[in-house]
């Protein structure tokens, strides 16, 4: 005796949807091996890599987010840049990130393929302020960066301390030329400088 019975019309939609979703894993394209920001299409800021001009040309450079947060440990006073080509130039900062993991992956980075931007803004009073990274651009042998500042939203409730916003960005080391801009301007959309380094 056949024990069988046909499928009624739920669980034959419920077969199918599970088929098609089981199809599009089969079909979609592995994820990249590594954990690297870079990779993952959330964390690409910026123009695309191919609005990046020719190496030592002048234009917009692409850029990636590696990090972004709110430090309550930053020993600053004011605004800083940090412009990272070797491991001994991250490390000023490191232990300013506020997830240990973002420095991890700042430590771990290829510095022979990647230069590492790091923008701290100053003290604010309390948690919940932004600082973005919105434009990279080398021109005149020199490298122009605007960032946005953001304050907490109104009504926002954010703890009662002294923090300081940063954005941590790469960029593709060969589209700088073959050495580095000795010049590293940070300014507001405005055009107000925010901060400054020379390497």
């Amino acid at each position: 005796m056949n024990s069988s019975r046909p499928i009624g019309g739920l669980a034959r939609a419920a077969l199918l949807l599970a088929a098609l979703i089981l199809a599009g894993c089969a079909s979609s394209p592995a994820a990249p091996a590594t954990g690297s920001p870079a990779a993952s299409p959330a964390a690409t800021s910026g123009p695309s890599a191919t609005a990046a001009p020719p190496a030592g040309g002048s234009g917009e450079l692409a850029f990636a987010t590696l990090a972004q947060g709110d430090s309550t440990v930053a020993a600053i006073e004011r605004p800083a840049l940090f412009v990272g080509a070797a491991p001994g130039d991250l490390q000023p900062f490191l232990g300013w990130l506020a997830d240990p993991s973002q420095a991890e992956q700042l430590s771990a980075l290829p510095l022979a393929d990647t230069v590492v931007v790091a923008l701290f803004d100053g003290p604010v009073s309390s948690s919940g302020h932004r600082i973005t990274i919105e434009s990279v651009r080398l021109a005149d042998g020199a490298v122009q960066i605007v960032a946005r500042r953001e304050s907490p939203p109104a009504g926002q409730i954010n703890a009662d301390v002294i923090s300081y916003p940063y954005h941590v960005v790469t960029l593709d080391r060969a589209a700088l030329g073959q050495s580095l801009p000795a010049t590293w301007t940070v300014s507001s959309p405005s055009g107000d400088t925010i901060a400054q380094a020379s390497r």
